[in-house]
């Protein structure tokens, strides 16, 4: 049976503090639960990483930075979020690092801890990738190699920063140990019953829809829209000039639409040569959408009746997209967002930073769970 406790604490005087109001609230636990999962902003996370792992030394600990830390206690931009789980599992870890490169040098570390299991039932990967390498796909297929054929699902997010200051820098850690340019996994067996994954988009597509014809997939940089330069295609289609673009593609993403599902990816930038730069990967000859959002409260309503009709939730775990934070932020949905995940699961624990996997596809835009019976 599971037992699973969360943690939060947004005391900014100190990171000495914050973290003692943590082990405060996690005073109820006996012993080491088998895993631990946390976030935190940027100049906590280090201290963070080294002494949860002094407090609970037998656990597997997994950690990124994200935008806003968000449980079942509590959600801030700044502090440390955590959550345990006793009971009801059997884990095993490992660490893909150099992932700009060539993550799969490093796939001898997903055969040890696969190897950890007898039986592959009732079984995912989740896992936490840093930011600005491109790696993501990468990682996605480095996983693919020998999760699919088990089909292992993979779930997990980019890591995220809280600040300005802290601007290109994303980290993530496994049992102490802090990373960059890396990605942390655990492979998850649950003893307890089933595990459900969701997609959740609050987006629909326009009638502006384009063919990606000139494509550099590896730096996601689409240089053509319809055999003309991008940002010059879009301009065109939304009737204003290219030098306004770049404001009026916030909160339009594009889509591509495969049968009943959208997969959404965020530009990143427009270049002076009016290519565009995206936060994951257009495919040559695509065709893809402009989108727009839907009515979000009816979207969060949809998502809840279809999980509680797929699951009965023990335990849950959310990547929720750092600009959908933003958007939630500004049309004062966080709350609604919040008591929403609270009445899926009684216990919850989320990131949001800048992607979200699902399987084998890196999206941005997008609110990704993970829930187990």
């Amino acid at each position: 049976m599971h037992k699973s406790y969360t943690a939060f604490s947004k005391n900014l005087e100190s990171k000495e503090q914050c973290f003692s109001e943590v082990l405060e609230q996690l005073k109820q636990i006996k012993k080491n639960p088998e895993l631990i999962f946390f976030s935190s902003c940027n100049p906590y996370f280090s201290y963070v990483s080294e002494n949860l792992s002094k407090h609970f030394p037998e656990s597997i600990i997994i950690g990124s930075t994200s935008c806003y830390q968000f449980n079942t206690s509590g959600d801030f931009q700044f502090g440390i979020s955590v959550m345990a789980i006793e009971g009801g599992i059997e884990i095993s870890s490992g660490v893909f690092t150099d992932i700009g490169k060539n993550p799969m040098m490093h796939i001898g570390q997903l055969d040890k801890a696969l190897k950890h299991f007898k039986s592959f039932e009732n079984m995912c990967c989740i896992e936490f990738t840093t930011a600005h390498s491109n790696g993501e796909e990468l990682v996605l297929d480095t996983f693919s190699k020998l999760l699919k054929e088990k089909d292992i699902s993979v779930f997990g997010g980019t890591s995220g920063y809280c600040s300005r200051e802290d601007i290109n820098i994303s980290m993530v850690s496994l049992n102490g140990i802090v990373y960059q340019d890396a990605c942390v996994f655990v492979l998850l067996k649950n003893l307890d019953g089933k595990i459900f994954t969701y997609k959740e988009n609050i987006f629909k597509p326009t009638k502006n829809i384009f063919t990606a014809t000139d494509v550099d997939c590896d730096n996601r940089i689409v240089y053509e829209y319809n055999e003309e330069p991008a940002a010059i295609a879009i301009a065109k289609k939304l009737e204003t000039d290219v030098s306004d673009l770049s404001g009026m593609l916030e909160g339009k993403p594009m889509g591509r639409c495969v049968d009943d599902d959208v997969y959404i990816t965020e530009a990143s930038k427009i270049n002076p040569d009016f290519s565009i730069s995206y936060y994951s990967r257009i495919y040559n000859y695509t065709k893809i959408a402009l989108m727009r959002t839907e009515n979000i409260p009816e979207v969060f309503a949809s998502t809840n009746k279809k999980v509680k009709a797929n699951i009965n939730s023990s335990f849950m775990l959310v990547v929720n997209c750092a600009s959908r934070k933003n958007l939630f932020e500004k049309e004062g949905l966080t709350g609604i967002f919040m008591n929403t995940l609270k009445d899926m699961s009684p216990a919850f624990f989320g990131i949001s930073g800048f992607g979200e996997q699902l399987n084998n596809i890196h999206l941005n835009q997008t609110m990704v769970l993970i829930a187990f019976e």
